[in-house]
């Protein structure tokens, strides 16, 4: 028995949508594919990109499901826009391995094969999420369970996570550096201050050395005769 229409699962209010497709209360119903598909997107999240998903469109199928899934068709004629080992929702394609929302969704899957219907229209999310639902930046990845699926459907940051910033992952990051740099510094004073004490440790030696070796000249030439005890001294022998 569906669950649709109960408080915590209301319809989809959009015009055009199916009038069996539902999404639940923390979320929006985000119309895709000329009203064929819905995306239930959570409210503190902006779906403008998504993790792939299986491509199995009976997943989709709403009337298949003890649960309404996240994303629901009524097209479940095949196949669903390829990405990597899996697929993108009708609606979205295929971009450095995320799922992006086409900017037209006035067609449907199979009206148009010629293209992805990305278009050059304004961004999809003004006309059907309203901002105080889809906040521009989201602060964090929220993972959404895909019903009767171990596999889930990821909301990812709407800034595109480029190849680069994907690189940085594995890279060495700015704070790192700048710790590191630090470091090196302290490291060379400490080594300059060490060889510094070091030279002087190795003059005080060598200055008492010295003073040492000066008293005992002073103290020899202290014990020598002077030359008038030298000259009463040869005279007594004489006499």
């Amino acid at each position: 028995m569906s669950v649709c229409g109960e408080p915590d699962w209301p319809f989809c209010q959009q015009p055009g949508l199916p009038n069996w497709f539902c999404c639940a209360s923390t979320a929006t119903c985000i119309p895709l594919a000329g009203y064929t598909t819905v995306l239930c997107c959570p409210n503190d999240q902006n779906c403008t990109y998504v993790e792939i998903i299986p491509c199995d469109l009976t997943l989709q199928d709403p009337s298949t499901q003890q649960t309404p899934p996240e994303i629901q068709t009524s097209e479940l004629r095949g196949p669903l826009p390829e990405c990597n080992t899996a697929c993108c929702p009708w609606g979205y394609s295929c971009e450095d391995g995320y799922c992006k929302i086409s900017q037209d969704q006035s067609k449907a899957p199979h009206e148009d094969d010629g293209g992805d219907n990305d278009g050059d229209g304004s961004s999809v999310t003004s006309s059907i999420v309203s901002p105080s639902t889809a906040p521009s930046s989201p602060a964090s990845t929220t993972s959404i369970s895909h019903s009767s699926l171990q596999e889930s459907i990821a909301v990812v940051p709407t800034s595109q996570p480029s190849q680069e910033a994907r690189k940085s992952d594995t890279s060495i990051s700015t704070p790192t550096i700048i710790g590191t740099a630090i470091g090196g510094f302290i490291g060379l004073v400490l080594i300059v201050i060490i060889g510094y004490l070091a030279r002087k440790l190795r003059q005080v030696k060598k200055e008492a050395k010295d003073g040492s070796a000066a008293g005992r000249d002073v103290s020899n030439v202290s014990r020598e005769p002077k030359a008038p005890e030298l000259e009463a001294r040869a005279i007594h022998e004489m006499g």
